[in-house]
């Protein structure tokens, strides 16, 4: 069970450091920009498609009540009322205009494809022309599948047997239909946009898991614009535009969450059996710390240990320190602490690559290693010449304005 607790908190420390190191809050910022620019001509490539058909053409309006109601709380209804309004002057423009407002809608779709595969470490192989027939097919199928969804729900509704049933539980309908269909919709955004290949459980999971942030998030926002008016004082009749605002930040930033969960479930494991596969460089960590209190004149105590651990320092293996005293390189005092039995200059990495079970990291594991840059270079030479030097030594040096270690070199003696 602690394994568990364990696991399940360094999995949430690893997902929230990748969403700060990936800058997800600057990039739901330039979304919640982009959005901004590309909800009216979005509205009004959807309401155009949708009026292509005539069975659909009084359903954009469904549609976009829909979408406000459940998904945009406190200001859904003044903000479309404004969105109405500037979809019915895009309706007036050119064929140059409408032009423009299809690249804007595009450009949107280009730009959170790009935010997602940023996320995923990859770049979209796809080509131009290819990308703008995925972008096209999405922003026609969509509308067509969404008209299709509603009038078969309208015609399901208007049976005898489930009429009844919706007056009977309409109230539970309504709490979890906009919870269902928000799970689907970031279920296969998860799943389709980035480029790569995604587990469907994963993207399930993410999908739920970025529904249910979604509604706690609404509804704490709910509360806020209900409760607390004083924006209104300052804003007046604009006040529905900041908080607009604010929200779909909040959104971008919920959904990017989502994104680095869906990586992170498959990262996260490569990270911790690429840990699991790196013995050595576990075990050059652990001596670095103890140099490190070896040269303060210190002991390292267990506490401490997970003390270094906690501030995110490095993950150290008890193990690691039973196989160093078992070697004679290390010693464990009486009060269960534990320093180095010589001077760290006088380590020879053959005897650590002994301790780590005669195993040694790629290349690449080197370089991914959270390690000392010249750490890292030391372990390169090494690799390359430990089949013909044998006794090659750990030298500590360190800052003349700092004890702590800070660089390994290597000396070969011939």
């Amino acid at each position: 069970m602690e394994e568990r607790v364990k696991y399940l908190g360094a999995f949430i420390s690893y997902i929230f450091k990748q969403y700060s190191k990936d800058r997800c809050s600057s990039i739901a910022a330039e979304l919640t920009v982009t959005s901004l620019l590309a909800l009216v001509p979005l509205t009004a490539v959807v309401f155009a498609l949708l009026a292509f058909i005539p069975s659909f053409q009084e359903l954009g309006q469904q549609w976009q009540t829909l979408i406000f109601k459940y998904f945009v709380p406190g200001t859904g209804e003044t903000v479309q009322s404004y969105i109405n309004e500037f979809v019915t002057k895009a309706r007036g423009l050119s064929g140059v205009g409408s032009l423009m407002l299809l690249v804007t809608a595009l450009l949107m779709m280009q730009t959170i494809d790009s935010s997602f595969n940023k996320i995923w470490h990859v770049k979209s192989n796809k080509s131009f022309v290819r990308t703008f027939l995925v972008y096209w097919a999405v922003l026609t199928l969509g509308p067509i599948l969404l008209g299709s969804s509603l009038l078969i729900t309208s015609y399901i509704q208007s049976l005898p047997v489930v009429s009844d049933v919706v007056s009977e539980h309409g109230q539970w309908l309504t709490l979890w239909l906009p919870f269902l269909m928000a799970s689907v919709a970031f279920s296969i955004m998860y799943y389709v946009i980035p480029n790569r290949k995604i587990l469907i459980a994963h993207a399930i999971s993410s999908g739920v898991l970025t529904a249910t942030l979604f509604e706690i998030a609404k509804f704490g926002f709910g509360l806020f614009v209900s409760s607390f008016s004083t924006y209104q004082i300052i804003f007046g009749a604009l006040a529905a535009v900041p908080l607009f605002l604010i929200w779909i930040y909040l959104s971008w930033g919920i959904i990017l969450f989502g994104a680095e969960f869906c990586h992170g479930l498959e990262a996260f494991e490569l990270t911790l059996e690429e840990k699991r596969q790196h013995p050595f460089i576990e075990v050059v960590a652990v001596l670095l710390f103890l140099a490190e209190f070896q040269a303060t004149g210190k002991t390292l105590d267990e506490e401490q240990l997970k003390q270094i651990s906690k501030k995110g320092k490095r993950e150290i293996n008890i193990e690691w320190m039973e196989k160093l005293v078992a070697k004679g390189i290390a010693v464990k005092t009486q009060d269960q602490s534990y320093c180095l039995t010589k001077a760290s200059d006088s380590i020879d990495l053959w005897g650590i690559f002994q301790v780590a079970d005669r195993r040694f990291p790629s290349s690449s594991q080197i370089e991914n290693a959270e390690l000392p840059e010249q750490t890292k270079r030391q372990l390169m030479a090494f690799s390359e010449e430990m089949q013909r030097v044998l006794s090659d030594r750990l030298v500590v040096s360190n800052h003349q304005d700092s004890p702590a270690l800070s660089h390994l070199q290597v000396e070969t003696h011939r």
